[in-house]
């Protein structure tokens, strides 16, 4: 009896344990379900094999979120237009486990473009070259990364999208077979081999002798100048040169420290300033002493004149007669 009571409370023990469990986990379950994640959609010109509901999304590394939803722009946005004039995005739905854009007081779509203004841009990328495919937000060059050319308003956060490396590596591979279709390779060749027939047309005229000549005498020509430059320099006696120039350095240098170059120039500069001052507070003075110079040069040739003219006047002072 004692057995069976041990294995009841054994049983009540385990079954209390589990239901504790089971309500754990449904709580946290739908706290997440019915949790508010920040939300953002994109479109992709490209094929997302590869891609699928509960995808990874990633910030640089970081597992930030999931996809949400895939469909296509045209059955959202452009559902009352002609087929024709549909865009073939593919429109990819993200629901945002970290509010990486998280600023108090500001919105979510105000930040969001904030951040694409700045760059950010949404691609596909691999785990390796063959591994599985996920969502990546990075920071690109916006100018080589235009966004997708839409006409609507997204029903949520907008980010632009850039093509995938992958992708760009098979474009590039596309736009250079595309050039080289384009060239006229029958064409190159047979201008190829018209060069190389000039070419050898050229040579076989050329008389190689006469050229090898001229080079051996330009060759000696060479050698027997840099003789000559050794000669000369080995004649001028560049140590002694040297020492000598800097003998006239040290001695320049002296002259330069010399406190009593420097007290000469000072005087020299008060000198100037005083005959500035000198000057400058006469000037009218000496305009006048000038003046009477140029008066009495003026009044000393006058009687110069007479002098030489009238020699009797000078002598006796009676003035030469008049003469009618």
């Amino acid at each position: 009896m004692s057995s069976k009571a041990n294995y009841f409370k054994l049983g009540m023990f385990v079954i209390g344990a589990t239901a504790l469990a089971i309500g754990a986990i449904l709580t946290m379950s739908i706290g997440s379900m019915f949790e508010d994640h920040p939300v953002f959609e994109t479109y992709l010109d490209q094929s997302v094999h590869g891609v699928d509901l509960g995808t990874a999304v990633k910030f640089r590394g970081v597992p930030i979120g999931n996809v949400k939803a895939i469909d296509f722009t045209r059955n959202v946005y452009e559902a009352d237009k002609p087929m024709e004039e549909r865009k073939p995005y593919v429109r990819i739905l993200v629901s945002l486990e970290q509010d990486i854009f998280d600023n108090a007081g500001i919105p979510q779509s105000t930040l969001v473009q904030r951040e694409v203004d700045r760059g950010l841009r949404v691609r596909m990328a691999n785990v390796g070259l063959t591994g599985t495919s996920y969502i990546e937000l990075d920071y690109l060059e916006s100018e080589t990364n235009p966004p997708l050319d839409i006409n609507w308003t997204p029903e949520n956060a907008y980010i632009p999208s850039a093509g995938s490396s992958f992708t760009r590596i098979v474009s590039a591979a596309e736009e250079v077979f595309r050039k080289l279709e384009k060239v006229d390779l029958e064409q190159l060749v047979g201008n190829v081999n018209e060069l190389f027939s000039v070419a050898k047309d050229k040579l076989e005229n050329t008389d190689m002798e006469s050229i090898g000549g001229n080079l051996d005498q330009l060759l000696k020509e060479l050698r027997t100048t840099n003789q000559d430059i050794q000669k000369v320099l080995t004649e001028l006696d560049l140590p002694t040169i040297s020492q000598e120039t800097q003998k006239a350095l040290a001695s320049m240098q002296t002259l330069f420290d010399d406190p009593k170059l420097k007290d000469t120039i000072g005087e020299l500069h008060d000198a100037l300033e005083n005959l500035n001052r000198l000057t400058g507070g006469n000037q009218g003075r000496i305009g006048l002493v000038l003046d009477n110079l140029r008066i009495l040069t003026d009044n000393l040739k006058t009687i110069t004149e007479n002098a030489k003219n009238y020699p009797s006047q000078l002598l006796f002072g009676d003035p030469p007669p008049n003469r009618k």
